[in-house]
């Protein structure tokens, strides 16, 4: 996908000018998208290749994984056990890839979304819908692989149901430790 940027003027003309795949109103709206992607400076990056997990041959800069947010919400857990990291997610609805690629590479932050939000994806029918992306820097690799290795996947509160949620809660709030 390639980013169409116009030269801008005070007046709301659309005169020879392409929105990016028509998803914004005008080129000032798509404009905003720019100031904060994530971009690789030429000549830094040469080729990219994608291998699946078990076919991997070679320390990947951006580990990106697919799956059910249930699965996926343990692999983001996973850095936050240690780290205390939050959850975060950029995207926007084009330019994904950049999101999904660059934005960890070049930040060391881990990027999440949900599929069917970003119009490439949405244009060439790629991922499941509703399924969750993680991408993951190199960087955090060690750490994520190290507690998937120590923490519960499934921590007690998850299997507890509610009212024992609820229950285990109110103790933890009132300075009791279940």
């Amino acid at each position: 996908m390639r980013a169409v940027v116009p030269h801008y003027s005070s007046t709301r003309r659309r005169q020879g000018v392409r929105v990016q795949l028509e998803g914004f109103e005008e080129a000032r709206a798509c404009r905003r998208i720019y100031e904060d992607l994530s971009t690789l400076k030429r000549g830094t990056c040469n080729c990219t290749v994608f291998a699946a997990l078990e076919n991997l041959t070679f320390n990947p800069d951006i580990l990106i994984c697919e799956g059910a947010v249930r699965q996926m919400e343990i692999l983001l857990r996973s850095m936050s056990y240690s780290t205390g990291w939050k959850y975060e997610s950029k995207i926007t609805p084009v330019l994904g890839c950049a999101w999904t690629m660059i934005y960890p590479y070049i930040s060391g932050r881990i990027n999440y979304y949900v599929t069917g939000l970003i119009g490439g994806q949405i244009a060439h029918g790629v991922g499941t819908e509703g399924n969750v992306v993680v991408s993951v820097p190199w960087d955090c690799l060690p750490t994520m692989l190290e507690n998937l290795g120590k923490m519960k996947w499934v921590p007690a509160p998850y299997e507890e149901g509610r009212e024992k949620s609820i229950e285990r809660f109110e103790q933890i709030a009132a300075g009791r430790h279940p």
